[in-house]
């Protein structure tokens, strides 16, 4: 299952559309559509908590000589994406023998040591790995990870931070057979979301991410109504019937009438 959740921090998860495509007739249930903007991508803040979250794991909190876990920058620039000077930076961690990368827009990779060292070096500096590292996270919000060259230009969505996504929750047989057609030839991989935003849980199928205009909108059923308290009123009415009745039997006094009797002998307490 995947598991989204909104972060307050960084706003990670919002709804940016929603529609009922289905009624169910015998419980009323609703399926729908949300249309997701989910951010994957780590701040530098968060990013620099995993790091000392790291180091502590380590015998006196310190980093072992080959620098790890810590801050790496690529040996090589990205000129041929089209941005010169500027480098691929990853928080990593593991052993000589592999390595795990994890990136500013929310990536992670494994590489074996051997071929770590060949790529990567260490950044000593703490001010300039915030600077490198808050750079590419910007940059990961709208260019893909193929620089300003892609040939698929803004369309691209690999490796950017900010991923659409697309659920279907609630009742999903009566529109199996278009789920299956949204992949073209091949069935679409489905996966099970769940989804939390805002104190509610959204637990659905995820769709291809621009699958949501397929989906014909239907009008909600409407709330339904509850008698209760005209029937409250009603028996009110039914009451002050019943007082009117009273009044007009004891001429008006509906007060019961107290009777005394008395056997001839006075109360001592009132002598």
């Amino acid at each position: 299952m995947v598991d989204l959740r909104e972060d307050e921090a960084t706003k990670a998860l919002t709804i940016d559309a929603s529609k009922v495509i289905g009624v169910d007739a015998g419980s009323g249930c609703l399926s729908e559509v949300f249309q997701l903007t989910h951010d994957c991508g780590v701040p530098f803040v968060a990013a620099k908590e995993k790091l000392e979250a790291l180091l502590a794991e380590l015998p006196g909190g310190v980093a072992r000589r080959n620098g790890l876990p810590g801050f790496f920058r690529s040996l090589t620039d990205r000129a041929t994406s089209g941005l010169p000077g500027e480098y691929h930076i990853a928080l990593c961690s593991g052993s000589s023998s592999s390595v795990t990368l994890h990136r500013p827009n929310g990536r992670r990779a494994q590489m074996s040591g051997d071929e770590f060292s060949r790529k990567y070096t260490h950044i000593s500096d703490a001010a300039v790995a915030e600077q490198k590292w808050q750079r590419a996270w910007q940059q990961a919000a709208e260019m893909c990870c193929h620089g300003p060259n892609c040939a698929s230009g803004k369309s691209c969505s690999s490796g950017k931070r900010q991923q659409g996504r697309c659920i279907l929750t609630g009742i999903t047989l009566p529109f199996w057979n278009k789920i299956e057609k949204l992949g073209g030839k091949k069935a679409p991989k489905l996966h099970i979301v769940r989804a939390v935003l805002g104190g509610e849980k959204y637990v659905g199928i995820e769709l291809p991410s621009l699958s949501a205009g397929r989906f014909e909108e239907v009008d909600p059923p409407p709330p339904r109504c509850e008698p209760a308290e005209e029937e409250e009123e009603e028996d009110d009415e039914e009451d002050d019937e019943e007082e009117e009745q009273k009044l007009a039997t004891t001429g008006g006094d509906a007060r019961p009438k107290a009777k005394f009797e008395s056997d001839g002998e006075e109360d001592d307490n009132f002598a």
